[in-house]
């Protein structure tokens, strides 16, 4: 929704624009819901999140404020409101953002987030969004916006944002997703093979000199240089890598995290339907 309100006056206004009691949850595990659900604040790419988990009616979390600020959202785990402002025929924006508690059953507290924009002009001119978090609509609000999504920690966003575009390439193609989650686990079970078998055989390798290792150990054991000479020289001799057993396990660990990430927010898979029973 693209909004433009003005008021006239000769006197100087500030204009506001407020989203209140934030976005209910929709799921039937609130634990996880609640798990999502955050309100944000964003100003040339630095993005303030506010998470709040309710146990009690009473409990609130105090306002943030951000002057200059990009956009205002709340999110739960798969829906998104957004209020973006047009700075260019705004005036000085400012947002905030503030939590409380809500009752939403007996003895289930749910965060109820509020989100505010604020022109210290006559106009505030803003896009206003509410709808599913699915990245092809949220990036084309603002560069910066698909940053509240869940793609992990900075070093696994490439393998999230890749297995998300890979997700929704091939179901381009008219295939179920339940087709395609069994194609991508094949996919894995190919990539990831060869380091599997790698870090088995090294842990064989290991095992089959420990013999003689402890024998090194028991001989040496006042002597932690030479110790360290021997224990070297019985690797080289029977080609093993102490640490041949744990990278190849380490270097898979960025796309099954990716995996766990994408798989369990991802708004694709909500309600999408396989066969039989298997109906979400």
């Amino acid at each position: 929704i693209n909004h433009k309100a003005q008021v006239f006056s000769n006197s100087t206004f500030s204009i506001g624009l407020v989203w209140d009691k934030g976005l209910r949850p929709t799921e039937k595990n609130l634990v996880d819901a609640v798990s999502y659900a955050h309100a944000s604040l964003a100003e040339e790419k630095n993005i303030e999140n506010m998470f709040f988990a309710p146990s009690s009616f009473s409990e609130k979390k105090n306002p943030v404020k951000i002057d200059g600020v990009d956009w205002a959202a709340i999110r739960t785990k798969y829906f998104l409101m957004a209020m973006l402002p047009h700075k260019k025929e705004a005036g000085f924006s400012s947002g905030v953002i503030s939590a409380e508690s809500y009752d939403l059953s007996e003895n289930n507290f749910v965060p109820s987030f509020s989100a505010s924009l604020k022109e210290n002009s006559s106009i505030l001119n803003y896009n206003l969004y509410l709808g599913p978090l699915d990245l092809d609509y949220v990036q084309e609000l603002n560069p910066y916006l698909d940053r509240i999504m869940n793609f992990g920690w900075f070093i696994l966003q490439p393998f999230s944002r890749s297995i998300l575009w890979l997700l929704k390439f091939l179901h381009s193609f008219g295939i179920n997703y339940g087709i395609i989650l069994v194609l991508i686990a094949v996919f894995v079970r190919v990539v990831t093979g060869p380091l599997t078998k790698k870090s088995h055989q090294s842990a064989q390798k290991m095992q089959a000199i420990q013999p003689k290792l402890k024998k090194i150990q028991e001989k040496y054991k006042d002597n932690p240089q030479k110790l360290n000479q021997e224990t070297i020289n019985l690797y080289k001799e029977s080609g093993t890598n102490p640490l041949g057993g744990c990278l190849p396990v380490l270097l898979q660990m960025p796309l099954l995290f990716a995996l766990f990430i994408v798989f369990r927010s991802t708004i694709e898979f909500r309600g999408a339907s396989f066969f039989g029973w298997i109906s979400n």
